[in-house]
């Protein structure tokens, strides 16, 4: 069975990453969706050895009634194939495509044979 590792809000996000093939890697990102800012990836290198599948976090009535507040987004990172890649997290607007992101993560992925 695949390795799934995790880092939560309070955890730094690694810049380098290890993976075997099949393994998975869960990144929770603060969210700022009230704000219309959404997190997005873009990967540099070959693009069939991982893939990033996005998930929000499930919302509650009482976190619906703080002003402001936005559900974290969980980047999960899938290692497909051996190679090495760069794999950015954007946290920006969609709409604003000539606009900076307010905040860039860059992560070197390697990812090995599987057993």
């Amino acid at each position: 069975m695949a390795e799934r590792l995790s880092f939560a809000l309070s955890t730094p996000v690694p810049d380098r990453l290890a993976l075997t093939v099949g393994d998975e890697v869960a990144i929770e990102l603060m969210g700022l969706g009230t704000a219309g800012y959404r997190w997005r990836e873009q990967i540099g290198g070959e693009p069939n050895v991982v893939a990033v599948v996005w998930q929000t976090a499930c919302v509650s009535a009482s976190d619906l009634r703080r002003p402001g507040w936005s559900p974290s987004e969980t980047a999960i990172i899938r290692a497909n194939n051996t190679g090495e890649v760069t794999v950015l997290l954007l946290l920006a607007r969609p709409w604003e495509s000539t606009v900076e992101p307010v905040k860039r993560v860059a992560i070197t992925v390697t990812v090995a044979p599987g057993t």
